[in-house]
C-alpha cells in the first residue's frame, strides 16, 4: 500500500531531469528586520507559516504581523527573514491582504541571489515605479495584528 523510494523516482524519462528524489513538508518562521542595523524588539505573530518543497521547487504561506514593533536601531528597507532554503535565481512574490502598516504599504516584493529574505515594495502611484518598504512604514509601538501580510511564494532552490 505504502511505496517507500530511498533513491528517487524518474516522472516522464530516465535522464537526471526526471528524477524526484526529495519531497518535504514543514514550518517557517518569517520575521521583519531592517536592511541596517536591527530593531530594539520585535513581537511576531505569525498565524499560519507553511512550505511544501519537491525536488528544487519551493512553495511558502504565511500570515504575518506585528503585536509590538521597537524600530530603534534599524534603518532602510525592510526584509522579510526566515525563508526555509535559499532562494536560486530570482523570482517575485504574491501579497494578498495588506494592512496596519503607519506609512506605505508593500504592494510587491521579491527573493534571489542566494537569500533566505524577501524584499518587500511599494507603489506611490499608480504608474510610478516601485521603492523599497522603509522602517518608517512599519506600526511601531504595541498594536495588536500590525504590519498584516498574507503572502505566497514559489520559488526555486539550489
Amino acid at each position: 500500500k505504502d511505496l517507500y523510494l530511498s533513491g528517487g523516482v524518474y516522472l516522464g524519462g530516465t535522464g537526471a531531469a526526471n528524477k524526484l528524489d526529495d519531497y518535504e513538508e514543514g514550518t517557517w518562521s518569517p520575521v521583519y528586520a531592517p536592511a541596517t542595523g536591527s530593531f530594539a524588539s520585535i513581537t511576531m505573530d505569525v498565524a499560519e507559516a507553511r512550505y511544501t518543497k519537491v525536488g528544487r521547487m519551493v512553495t511558502v504561506s504565511g500570515i504575518i504581523r506585528t503585536d509590538a514593533l521597537d524600530v530603534t536601531g534599524g534603518s532602510g528597507a525592510v526584509i522579510i527573514s526566515g525563508l526555509p532554503f535559499a532562494v536560486d535565481g530570482w523570482s517575485a512574490i504574491s501579497l494578498g491582504r495588506v494592512q496596519g502598516f503607519s506609512g506605505d504599504m508593500p504592494d510587491s516584493g521579491y527573493g534571489g541571489g542566494g537569500a533566505t529574505n524577501i524584499n518587500l515594495y511599494y507603489r506611490a502611484t499608480s504608474n510610478g515605479a516601485t521603492t523599497a518598504l522603509n522602517v518608517t512604514d512599519m506600526q511601531d509601538g504595541t498594536v495588536s495584528n500590525a504590519n498584516y501580510i498574507f503572502l505566497e511564494y514559489t520559488y526555486q532552490t539550489t
